[in-house]
Formats: C-alpha cells, sequence, structure tokens
C-alpha cells in the first residue's frame, strides 16, 4: 500500500532541493552581481555630483548607492543561508 505520508514528505523535499539549487546557483549570484553592478556605476555620478555641488542631485544618488548595497548584502545573507542549507532542504 503506498505511504501518502512519505510520499508527500519525499515530493516536498524534492521540490525544495530544486527551488534551492536554483536560488543558490542561479538567482542569487544574478541578483548580487547586478546589484554590485549598479552601485559600482553610481559612485562615479556621486562623486560628479558632490564636486559640483549639488546637494539634490547628490543625495538621490547617495539614496540608491545605500538601496544597492542593501540589496548586495541581503542578497549575499541568502546566498549563504541557501548554500549551508539552512532552510532545511536536505533530505
Amino acid at each position: 500500500m503506498l505511504d501518502i505520508n512519505s510520499f508527500t514528505t519525499s515530493i516536498k523535499n524534492q521540490v525544495l532541493g530544486w527551488l534551492s539549487s536554483i536560488g543558490t546557483n542561479l538567482i542569487c549570484p544574478l541578483i548580487a552581481a547586478a546589484a554590485a553592478i549598479y552601485c559600482i556605476f553610481q559612485l562615479p555620478q556621486l562623486f560628479k555630483a558632490h564636486r559640483e555641488g549639488t546637494s539634490e542631485v547628490f543625495w538621490d544618488f547617495l539614496w540608491k548607492e545605500i538601496i544597492g548595497l542593501v540589496v548586495l548584502v541581503g542578497t549575499g545573507v541568502i546566498w549563504g543561508l541557501l548554500a549551508a542549507g539552512v532552510f532545511g532542504t536536505a533530505a
């Protein structure tokens, strides 16, 4: 007879393993790379606005830089947690 509990647990673990693998190997690296590139390209505009003394533009670019760094660090933390298997995806 088919044990439904073990069958659904097996399916759940398999799906969670796939999602963890996709997140660890594809999504997190892409988001982290995009955030890093975004931050790098914001820096020259930030310094230019500071040199020219345009305070409103400077603060606009500074907030964009802060948001980019928060996304980069947050994605890095999630990436590390997924890689360590913290979310219980190991069968």
